[in-house]
């Protein structure tokens, strides 16, 4: 109910982003933390989580704006980055997602949203 009322208001404030699939597993984890960290921090949690989530949207708005999608700050160009760099670090992991026709999107997400919850 709190990340719904959160991400409500996260759209109306942001018409041209509105809310996206996958906005949350970014605000999931963000929310999660402030909750749980104690009795004199829960009150604000929700408070504390939106400004989090707004600040850090601020920052990776353009990977949900469907308009953007195939420019050079969109989200399919950042997949071929991540794709660039794991070939770079990771030749045989590269290999075998190529081998097994395996695309980002299929893992892109999860893996950020990974890094969101550790």
């Amino acid at each position: 109910e709190v990340c719904e009322r959160i991400l409500f208001i996260f759209a109306l404030l942001n018409p041209g982003i509105a809310y996206v699939q996958g906005m949350n597993e970014v605000l999931g984890p963000i929310y999660y933390t402030f909750v749980t960290d104690g009795k004199e921090s829960e009150e604000h949690a929700e408070a504390d989580a939106f400004f989090c989530f707004t600040g850090l949207m601020s920052d990776i708005k353009d990977n949900f704006i469907k308009l953007l999608d195939f420019s050079q700050c969109g989200i399919s160009h950042n997949m071929n980055r991540l794709m660039e760099l794991v070939r770079v670090s990771d030749p045989q992991l590269h290999a075998c997602l190529v081998e097994r026709d395996i695309k980002p999107q299929f893992f892109y997400f999860r893996w950020i949203t990974l890094l969101l919850s550790q």
